[in-house]
């Protein structure tokens, strides 16, 4: 997923942050999002009474990450989308 996540990064520099964790040399990081599964992604659209808002892939937020999380490997259309979803927002 690497490729598809810096590849994005300069697509959308300016307009998203776009960053990875290596859980495995950041376990606070993955216990703090509830990472379980790997790879696992959410797109934070916002901050909404001290939670973060997340897109979800059908272009909803929610503050419930379980329900906005991206698992597993996916093709870079499926981020755009989302992406895409986020900065219209």
């Amino acid at each position: 997923m690497n490729p598809i996540i810096n590849e994005l990064a300069i697509e959308y520099g300016g307009k998203a942050t776009i960053m990875a964790a290596d859980v495995n040399h950041s376990p606070k990081f993955a216990n703090y999002f509830g990472v379980s599964h790997i790879p696992d992604f959410s797109v934070i659209v916002g901050i909404e009474n001290g939670k973060y808002v997340y897109m979800q892939q059908n272009g909803e937020v929610n503050t419930d990450r379980t329900q906005a999380r991206i698992v597993g490997l996916n093709d870079k259309k499926m981020f755009k989308k989302v992406l895409d979803f986020a900065i219209h927002e």
